[in-house]
């Protein structure tokens, strides 16, 4: 699917700080005495931390889970060529696609997926797939004046083929001598992020439950990175997956929260089971969306990145 763009400079984490690894710091100057001041004293150490406004004091704040996810921001210029098969045999070694297929239908307990075959081509190349397939991405044009707006990655729908727009800049990173090099973890998790597409049900997953003018609230891509973290934590444990979907703040642009989260959410508030998420996106069965008080609840956490309290489930 397309991606969703952030606009902010500057690579950040999953907790909106920016990355260490995107800059060199100078410690000296952060050395100020090797031997620290002894503790301030507690002024209010009875006061309870700032909790949200809903539900205040049933003690169940939610718990977001977005260990190893780690945000990536964009290149400005394109990415050097590079062959598909042959990173995926760089970073995941003889059989990458195996690995992934058999990880796949492990998370989604699914069997039936269709072989993975990701196509490299361009990001114009991408653009012509899109026109081809349907009538609505007749009007969609190649951006030259910033390439960072065009599509890194499409699924087709109809088919479940993968393509991969190699020369986008997202798949490419300064290093720490500040030279550009192809960012594999952003690579590899793109993949899998395809693969899970097409290996939905129909290769349309959510799709048919996602109003895409929503802010915040894009089921499809959402549990499609939910799954697709799962599936790279399993293949490779001790590595960040790289992802581009989080949410936004008030200003549309600040990033806040992993987008994947919404799925916590809605087994942790006991809405949806991940068994009832993974049958919706997996096998076509009924989804449940978010309404009422907890659909608003995500959205303020969505917007600001306050932890929300949860409805007690006694």
């Amino acid at each position: 699917m397309l991606n969703e763009y952030v606009k902010d400079h500057g690579k950040k984490t999953k907790n909106n700080a920016e990355d260490p690894q995107n800059r060199e710091i100078n410690s000296n100057s952060l050395e100020l005495s090797s031997t620290p001041p002894p503790p301030l004293p507690e002024l209010f150490p009875n006061l309870p931390q700032e909790r949200s406004p809903n539900n205040v004091g049933n003690n169940n704040p939610f718990k977001p889970k977005d260990e190893n996810v780690l945000f990536t921001e964009s290149g400005t210029v394109e990415s050097e060529d590079w062959e598909i098969s042959e990173q995926i045999k760089n970073y995941l070694g003889e059989g990458g696609f195996s690995t992934i297929s058999k990880a796949i239908k492990e998370v989604l307990k699914k069997e039936d997926i269709k072989p993975l075959d990701p196509i490299g081509v361009t990001m114009k190349g991408i653009i012509e797939e899109m026109k081809k397939a349907d009538e609505k991405y007749r009007q969609y044009k190649y951006n030259d004046e910033d390439i960072t707006d065009n599509p890194i990655a499409w699924t087709n729908p109809d088919n479940g083929k993968i393509y991969i727009g190699i020369n986008s800049p997202e798949y490419s990173h300064l290093n720490n001598r500040g030279e550009s090099e192809l960012n594999l973890a952003k690579i590899i998790s793109t993949i899998i992020h395809e693969s899970l597409h097409a290996s939905s049900h129909q290769h349309k997953g959510l799709q048919s439950q996602t109003d895409t003018k929503a802010d915040n609230l894009n089921y499809d891509e959402y549990v499609t990175d939910y799954f697709a973290r799962e599936v790279y934590k399993q293949i490779l444990p001790d590595k960040d997956y790289v992802t581009n979907y989080f949410t936004k703040g008030l200003d549309g642009k600040e990033i806040k929260i992993w987008g994947g989260n919404i799925v916590e959410f809605m087994i942790q508030s006991k809405h949806s089971s991940l068994e009832e998420i993974r049958q919706a996106y997996a096998e076509g069965k009924p989804f449940n969306k978010l309404d009422g008080k907890l659909l608003e609840d995500w959205k303020t956490y969505a917007k600001l990145g306050k932890i929300p309290d949860l409805p007690n489930q006694n």
